[in-house]
């Protein structure tokens, strides 16, 4: 990965730099007036999240995003402004995202959670452009109440676009028992599996809720086999691609080798998620320390 940083045109790869020295970095360009400079510096900033920020130092991790994000996602705010630029406008979903859900500010999460609910009463609350990122960004924070507002509200969303967001956004539930009625909803036949999957894969990406998926999997696999197409259930093993340690390897090696062995492209994809895995515990085995040294400093 290369990132381009700086109005200078200062270039670095990602391999040349530890991340602990790219955190050090990044916010020198943070504020740059390139939404190209600001996407790269976020890439490398959020890169570290899911393997390498450690439980005991994630209260500074989430101080050091909202230090390098706070003054631009102040400005931009929530609500797209006449006549700001077009960066402005693109940058503000993943500047408030990082916010919101990366550092879990408070305040953006409370704004999120305000808009979400004036949305439920009236759809133009909320710009095009941010319902994605409000809905998310709220339920990250939310509890079961808010869930079923969203469930609601999916299954009587005719517009396709939209209904993907809000079935996202039901992905993206921290609350366990939310969490377990987002899985419900894959085989529960109120959408089509492949949207209600989204909202697993969305679950399988955060590390707050990984285990719970691949708990899931695992008790619900015959259902779940018997409900996806071929291809959908060979890719089930997609869902444990974010665990870093060896114990989880063994694991998904013990428990799909034999289900997808006959699986056409079950094999393949399990080959894949293993060598996936396997790179990042040798990363993690790496870099976790400076990273780890980094962070302390806030």
């Amino acid at each position: 990965q290369i990132a381009l940083l700086g109005d200078t045109g200062f270039l670095f790869s990602s391999g040349e730099l530890s991340p602990a020295a790219a955190l050090g970095v990044l916010p020198r360009f943070a504020d740059s007036s390139s939404r190209l400079v600001v996407d790269s510096a976020l890439d490398l900033a959020y890169s570290v999240e899911d393997n390498l920020v450690t439980d005991a130092v994630r209260p500074n991790y989430e101080r050091y995003i909202a230090k390098l994000l706070g003054a631009r996602a102040q400005r931009l705010g929530f609500a797209k402004r006449a006549g700001e630029s077009m960066d402005d406008t693109l940058l503000r979903p993943r500047v408030q995202r990082g916010m919101g859900i990366v550092a879990a500010d408070p305040a953006t999460r409370q704004e999120a959670r305000r808009l979400t609910e004036a949305w439920l009463h009236d759809s133009s609350a909320v710009d095009t452009e941010m319902l994605g990122t409000v809905l998310s960004i709220a339920a990250a924070s939310g509890d079961v109440a808010l869930f079923d507002a969203l469930e609601a509200a999916a299954e009587k969303e005719q517009d396709r676009r939209v209904r993907r967001q809000i079935l996202e956004a039901l992905g993206r539930f921290r609350d366990p028992a939310a969490v377990e009625k987002g899985l419900g909803l894959v085989l529960s036949g109120k959408f089509d599996i492949r949207e209600a999957g989204g909202v697993a894969w969305t679950l399988s990406g955060d590390r707050a809720t990984r285990q719970m998926v691949f708990d899931w999997v695992k008790r619900s696999w015959d259902p779940l086999s018997a409900a996806l197409p071929e291809q959908y259930t060979a890719g089930l093993v997609w869902a444990t691609t974010g665990f870093c340690d060896a114990a989880h390897r063994d694991e998904i090696s013990a428990f799909f080798g034999p289900r997808l062995a006959k699986v056409s492209g079950g094999p393949n994809n399990l080959e894949k998620v293993l060598d996936i895995v396997g790179i990042c515990i040798g990363r993690r085995a790496q870099q976790e320390a400076g990273v780890t040294a980094f962070l302390q400093a806030y």
